[in-house]
């Protein structure tokens, strides 16, 4: 019968399996899209959303971010691309907020698009529910160098952040603030530290060569019915 080992594809799947009984390993893994970094200058008062505008998202989140924004500095703004069902919704929200003139919304707009986008925007806003099982939007404003506030809840959020060193972790709303207070206080040079390491997080990480060169390195291990603790961060790290 021998070990049994699990690749989890989220931070989900692998207490989910664990729950049922899984008696085996669990390591992480997840998606790798390929993905390339465009170097531009980045507006700093910039916050972004893409994706589907439906109620797993939860949008609100990142107008709740740009109000809390604006009350420390007027001149941030909120870019929103996508479309979806809960555009209605989320307008009105922004509405009681009083931000509606601070919002752009850009609809659909190709992949090739919202990366050009994103390598100008500074704070990307990844609120997803725990019903995203994986969301690659995160992998995407990682790369392309952006502040990125990930709710703890979606898939990739715990094995793709380090809290507050390639970007921020935060659960609920009043843990979203206390992040913003964070980055508010951090000097450029600590700013630009964290944008650097979320680059390197899937240039030097995350990304379809290292997992493949990683999964070989872990199933010669098993073969050779050795354990395998190599990585402490990344694919193939031993989830304890």
């Amino acid at each position: 019968k021998g070990n049994k080992y699990l690749l989890a594809l989220s931070s989900h799947a692998y207490g989910d399996f664990k729950h049922r009984g899984w008696p085996g390993h669990g390591y992480q893994f997840g998606y790798f899209p390929l993905l390339n970094h465009i170097e531009k200058e980045k507006d700093p008062f910039s916050l972004i959303y893409f994706g589907r505008i439906i109620k797993l998202k939860r949008i609100e989140y990142a107008i709740h971010a740009l109000s809390y924004l604006k009350k420390k500095d007027d001149r941030y703004h909120l870019t929103i691309i996508g479309e979806g069902e809960d555009l209605p919704r989320i307008k009105s929200i922004a509405e009681e907020y009083g931000v509606s003139d601070s919002i752009v919304y850009k609809g659909f707009l190709p992949h090739d698009e919202i990366m050009n986008e994103l390598a100008t925007q500074s704070i990307e806003i990844f609120s997803s529910n725990n019903y995203e099982g994986w969301g690659v939007m995160l992998n995407e404003g990682l790369i392309s160098g952006c502040l990125c506030f990930a709710s703890v809840d979606p898939g990739s959020s715990k094995f793709l952040i380090q809290d507050k060193k390639n970007g921020f972790l935060f659960d609920g709303y009043k843990s979203l603030e206390e992040k913003l207070d964070y980055y508010l206080s951090l000097k450029e040079s600590e700013v630009n530290s964290i944008r650097e390491a979320a680059i390197k997080t899937i240039t030097e990480e995350w990304n379809v060569q290292v997992a493949a060169n990683r999964l070989y390195e872990f199933l010669i291990s098993i073969y050779n019915h050795k354990d395998f603790d190599k990585y402490q961060t990344g694919p193939l790290k031993k989830i304890k």
